[in-house]
């Protein structure tokens, strides 16, 4: 099973909120970014909860190669989206919202922010947020940091679908050897 993250890797949140704060144009190099402009975090999130649907409706978009991404993960295993949300119950339904507006599927949709707490030896987190990475690993998972920016896989970033399409081979691998070890 892999567990797949939305904002980030599927879904273009960082570009969104540098538009609501008026940095229509800043490159985000790392995690905290906001912290560039002199703001903290209530500060960052509720210029974003007052935007209210308009957010995630209008600003959020997919990243050129969500698509892509989607079918080299369909072709490696089953998969869920797990994201995060604020602290604005609002955001729960936005997360849903965006994937039934973008996503051309069914997706499975998990919102929720301990993503450690699905790990386990046949689970793969992709996700672009290297705590939830470590988490992730430290708690039994296997994981892929997706490539951006802002992230310890920044190398990566111009070839992504190469690294993740690697990435994945090794998961098949891996899983397919897992799986023969339960059954021999």
């Amino acid at each position: 099973m892999i567990i797949l993250d939305l904002d980030g890797v599927l879904a273009d949140f960082t570009t969104a909120a540098c538009e609501v704060h008026g940095h229509p144009n800043y490159v985000s190099t790392r995690w905290g970014f906001y912290e560039d402009w002199g703001i903290t975090t209530d500060q960052f999130w509720d210029k974003i909860h007052a935007d209210g649907d308009r957010f995630y409706d209008c600003l959020v978009k997919p990243f050129w190669w969500m698509n892509d991404l989607l079918g080299l993960i369909e072709r490696a295993d089953d998969y869920v989206i797990m994201s995060s949300p604020s602290n604005d119950p609002a955001g729960y339904a936005a997360k849903k919202i965006w994937c039934d507006k973008y996503i051309d599927r069914p997706v499975k949709l998990i919102v929720g922010s301990e993503k450690h707490l699905l790990a386990g030896p046949d689970r793969l987190l992709i996700d672009d947020y290297d705590e939830n990475v470590r988490k992730f690993r430290a708690a039994g998972g296997y994981t892929l940091t997706f490539p951006q920016l802002w992230n310890g896989n920044s190398g990566a970033v111009d070839n992504r679908g190469g690294y993740v399409s690697d990435r994945l081979d090794n998961w098949k691998t891996y899983i397919s050897t897992l799986h023969e070890g339960r059954v021999g």
